[in-house]
């Protein structure tokens, strides 16, 4: 009974766990915050740039005066237009 146990179960124990593994690694790899810089719409080309995140959550925003500015980033680098929702990092 244990030679069977040792030749079926352990194999199927030991794929398990490391597939068990292998999804919780990609977990963590998830919340690794990507940095990018944050603009306000209205100012074209974009200039003055605010940090921002990649990583969905609250959206960037920025408080100028008494006005409340939620901010976008460039799609690429050369972009003069901002259109690309950015994050709260």
């Amino acid at each position: 009974m244990k030679t069977v146990f040792f030749k079926i179960a352990m194999p199927v124990i030991a794929v398990l766990m490391a597939v068990g593994g292998s999804l919780a690694g990609r977990a963590s790899e998830k919340s690794v915050l990507t940095a990018t810089n944050g603009y306000i719409p209205n100012s074209n080309p974009c200039i003055n740039p605010i940090l921002c995140s990649d990583v969905g959550g609250p959206f960037c925003s920025v408080t100028v005066g008494s006005q409340t500015y939620r901010l976008y980033g460039k799609l690429f680098p050369a972009d003069t237009q901002c259109l690309k929702v950015v994050y709260r990092p």
